[in-house]
């Protein structure tokens, strides 16, 4: 039986049990009560549990045994995702203190043990008072006095672990492989809630030991734990708005109380760039800080930028070159281990497309499809510019610039675009809504008044919604062969995702930033009809999953098997090595040249790639294959 089956039968029961009449008023008024005595016991419940747990992690101090030192230390990496101070908005640069990680990485520690979750605040209290409590009700042997022969009093610490009562300061350190001491810290003995953890700072990766002294007034006593930072793994993202995070500033504008407004924040005001964009999102899923896999995230994207004019030129006067040049002088030497790039609706003119629809003044309908499509055509083949001259296809160059970058780029993601801006809940397509109102004043006004009227005022009519949507889906498929072409990873399912969830939908269903929620935000109309924060989860999980498949520890064990089997084979000293050097080698000219030699599984759906989303390539066709099985 569900709670709330529980409650309504209770309720039920009480109301026939009492002699007088209830009113629909009383009985309100009885189950907001009876709700409150539920939540009050439950609190009073959650806080006897955490007592016990406290006291069931009172252990013995020493060094005997190890399963024991393992409960009484956990380690907690801190997180390598960026704050808005870790960029420098005076220089437009991120700090090389953040990027190369100059500073080491901080490492939390905890002899708090026993209790599964940390507790602070009035939790603590109510653990403390009540061990207190209890301690006076039950006094244990020897408490309050000295007498020979008894145990030593104790004293609680934060309401979670209990120490001897001539316990002086808690001494860390972190020890390298060697033994070295790299880091230590010496705290004094206090009652507060985190009085048992600190802080340690480890200078690079690899295994460390934390190790913790408790010093006494009559000796010490000592624990210790192993544990391991693996990775640190630098994901970058660049492009256009729905990277930046247009409409989703860090901190929103909100009013105060004298009259003014605060805000809003961006990580990146000239840019509209904040940490609030599918790209930073799923950089932060991605990061498994407790397993010791880190993840540094930089992001340079803009909105309103292109690939001629923000991703290979500069795009606004503040810039010193395009978003990869950024990329290159920011990076240095550093390995980029995931490149995520979203960029081709400026391109195509696809925000002034919608507003050519929107405002029906110079073009018609189909002239704006048209040019639309032909800017698409423009991304993947030869054209002409207006100069006349002979341009190469738009992503071409752009691969040609990635494989010229610096730092090594190990993978490239690009993200595809949502096509159902108006889509209603079933999926299918519906006309605009508020500032898209359509305005059918030529069948109110007949004549050619009338017409003129309905084409000049802001419409958006279900055929309009249909055009976007279709060009939405051909601008996806442009992007993902150019995925293909270069040996890229097409993010899929970005577009099926916003599904249902177009404009006009209520607040609670709908992915997209309306008008009056941009202008309350950020105080122009700049992020209406991007992604909102509900969007950018969509964003957040698709980029997450294709991260760590690419790039996480599944990845790497695949290919520790695959080198480990080229060593078995190779026979001699180190010739399995250099023979898997030299495939490693070859699979990245394949990938610069689009020569991923898959063009014969494109449209299988097997495992290796293909259209269908193979179990190692996806929907980009190319890429490293899988491990063969061992018949």
């Amino acid at each position: 039986m569900s709670p709330r089956r529980r409650d309504r039968d209770r309720d039920e029961r009480k109301h026939r049990e009492r002699p007088r009449k209830r009113t629909r008023v009383d009985a309100r008024r009885g189950g907001k009560q009876h709700r409150r005595d539920r939540r009050s016991n439950d609190s009073r419940e959650r806080t006897r549990v955490n007592a016990r747990r406290g006291r069931e992690a009172v252990d013995t101090w020493g060094n005997d045994r190890a399963d024991s030192d393992r409960s009484k230390i956990s380690i907690r990496p801190y997180s390598r995702f960026p704050t808005l101070d870790d960029y420098d908005r005076t220089a437009h640069a991120w700090r090389e203190s953040y990027v190369q990680a100059t500073s080491g990485y901080r490492i939390g520690v905890s002899a708090c043990g026993g209790l599964t979750s940390p507790i602070s605040g009035e939790d603590a209290e109510k653990i403390i008072d009540e061990f207190e409590r209890e301690r006076r009700r039950n006094p244990r042997p020897g408490d309050g006095s000295s007498m020979p022969g008894r145990e030593p009093p104790t004293k609680n610490v934060g309401g979670r672990l209990e120490v001897p009562d001539d316990f002086v300061a808690w001494h860390w350190t972190l020890e390298d492989v060697d033994g070295k001491v790299v880091s230590r810290t010496r705290r004094r003995a206090n009652l507060g809630p985190d009085a048992c953890g600190a802080t340690l700072t480890a200078p690079d990766l690899g295994r460390y030991t934390a190790r913790l002294r408790l010093e006494l007034e009559h000796g010490e006593e000592t624990a210790a734990t192993s544990f391991e930072l693996r990775n640190d793994r630098l994901i970058v993202s660049v492009g256009d708005s729905y990277a930046s995070g247009e409409g989703n500033p860090d901190e929103p504008r909100r009013p105060t109380s004298d009259g003014g407004s605060t805000g809003p924040v961006w990580l990146e005001p000239e840019a509209h760039r904040s940490l609030q964009g599918g790209p930073a999102l799923a950089a932060a899923e991605f990061e498994s800080r407790f397993d010791g896999n880190l993840a540094t995230f930089l992001t340079v994207a803009s909105t309103g930028a292109t690939i001629d004019e923000g991703l290979l030129g500069p795009q606004n006067a503040w810039q010193n070159g395009g978003q990869l040049d950024e990329i290159e002088r920011t990076v240095g030497n550093r390995t980029i281990d995931a490149l995520v790039i979203s960029i081709g609706g400026n391109d195509v003119g696809f925000a002034d497309g919608l507003k050519d629809l929107l405002y029906r003044v110079h073009r018609t309908r189909s002239a704006t499809v048209r040019e639309t499509e032909e800017a698409i055509d423009r991304l993947l083949e030869r054209h002409t510019d207006a100069n006349g001259r002979t341009q190469r296809a738009k992503y071409d160059r752009l691969a040609e610039r990635i494989d010229a970058l610096g730092p090594e780029v190990r993978e490239v993601f690009v993200t595809g675009y949502p096509t159902g801006l108006f889509d209603r809940a079933n999926g299918s397509v519906g006309g605009g809504c508020g500032t898209f109102n359509p305005l059918p004043l030529d069948a109110i006004v007949p004549g050619p008044i009338g017409e003129f009227v309905s084409e000049v005022l802001p419409s958006i009519s279900k055929r309009d919604a249909r055009a976007i949507k279709r060009l939405g889906t051909r601008l996806n498929e442009a992007v993902e062969e150019a995925a293909r072409r270069h040996g890229w990873t097409y993010v899929d399912g970005i577009a099926d995702g916003f599904e249902g969830r177009g404009y006009c939908r209520s607040k609670k269903h709908r992915y997209f930033v309306t008008a009056s929620e941009t202008w309350n935000d950020q105080r122009n109309f700049k992020g209406m009809m991007h992604p909102n924060r509900k969007g950018h989860r969509v964003y957040r999980d698709r980029i997450a999953d294709e991260l760590r498949r690419k790039i996480g520890d599944r990845h790497d064990a695949d290919a520790r098997q695959r080198d480990h089997r080229d060593d078995a084979t190779g026979g001699g000293d180190g010739g399995g090595s250099d023979r898997s050097r030299k495939r490693r080698s070859s699979d990245r000219r394949r990938r610069r040249t689009g020569r991923s030699g898959s063009r014969k599984r494109e449209n299988t759906g097997g495992r290796s790639g293909g259209n269908t989303g193979g179990r190692s390539g996806g929907n980009t066709g190319g890429g490293r294959n899988p491990p063969r099985r061992r018949k």
